[in-house]
């Protein structure tokens, strides 16, 4: 019975028109791009709830050369933290350590922090969410409106 339905849905699938293949892959890939983004409520939160300090660089990930360690002090205690350049901050290949940084914080938790001016970084996300949403809702509707007329009314 499994197997029969298994097969059912496979038929089903294999029938359906390249147009949806493109939207569910659209889907896909805008889905994962959001679900990376995560970071999103922390800068809102920062923005609405945070405080600004002056930080300072410590390091910068040699590696994949977009991290970018800081240090900031809130009273006489000194929080770490990781971020990216930009956003009110030179960019990661204009900062060096010990160069100065812009850092909000959380003031009933400093240990959470950010990098950059907070409502930036949310207009960028947002930016690239909303072309997103431009490029793929229309295709989604064309290969929706394209797979009802094959099935007919």
């Amino acid at each position: 019975m499994l197997k029969e339905k298994l097969g059912i849905l496979i038929q089903e699938l294999k029938a359906l028109s390249p147009f949806v293949w493109v939207g569910v892959a659209g889907a896909a890939i805008i889905g994962t791009l959001l679900s990376t983004h995560q970071d999103w409520r922390l800068y809102q939160q920062l923005d609405t709830d945070g405080l600004h300090a002056q930080g300072w660089v410590t390091d910068k990930d040699i590696v994949g050369g977009k991290n970018v360690n800081y240090a900031f002090r809130v009273g006489d205690k000194l929080f770490r933290g990781t971020g990216t350049g930009g956003y009110s901050n030179p960019s990661f290949a204009e900062l060096s350590p010990d160069d100065p940084v812009l850092v909000y914080y959380l003031p009933q938790n400093p240990g959470v922090s950010g990098l950059g001016d907070p409502m930036a970084r949310v207009e960028d996300q947002h930016r690239w969410e909303a072309w997103g949403l431009v490029l793929f809702v229309p295709l989604f509707l064309f290969a929706l409106r394209a797979e009802l007329k094959n099935h007919g009314p």
